[in-house]
């Protein structure tokens, strides 16, 4: 795992995280016109699209565990298997204001992460 410079807040943060730990800013998200597919204008032909030009995406967000509550180790725990980063930064994403554990999913994948932390009573 590398570190790189969050590009909003310039703090160091993992090369594999969706979102920097410090300031939420996303990272290796595709920017918003790369998600714009282009359209052809002919003149006469409707230019609403058939289908939404993007799908909705969905986050994961924790409480803030910055003091100890029930079921924070557990938390600890399995937001370190989801994101598959080390401890010392599982710890600081459960201290943040907003802990973010995964974003721009589908409605079902930050379902299915939701029951697993529920599961733990979180």
């Amino acid at each position: 795992m590398a570190l790189i410079k969050c590009p909003e807040c310039g703090k160091e943060v993992s090369s594999r995280a969706a979102f920097c730990i410090h300031c939420g800013c996303p990272l290796n998200e595709a920017a918003p016109a790369e998600k714009i597919a282009a359209v052809a204008y002919e003149p006469g032909v409707s230019m609403e699209p058939e289908a939404p030009l993007w799908e909705p995406t969905y986050r994961v967000e924790l409480p803030c565990m910055k003091e100890y509550i029930p079921g924070k180790m557990q938390a600890v725990k399995l937001t370190r298997e989801l994101l598959q980063i080390g401890l010392a930064e599982v710890n600081e994403l459960v201290s943040s204001p907003v802990p973010v554990v995964k974003d721009a999913l589908s409605r079902e994948e930050a379902e299915n992460i939701a029951q697993q932390y529920r599961a733990l009573g979180i």
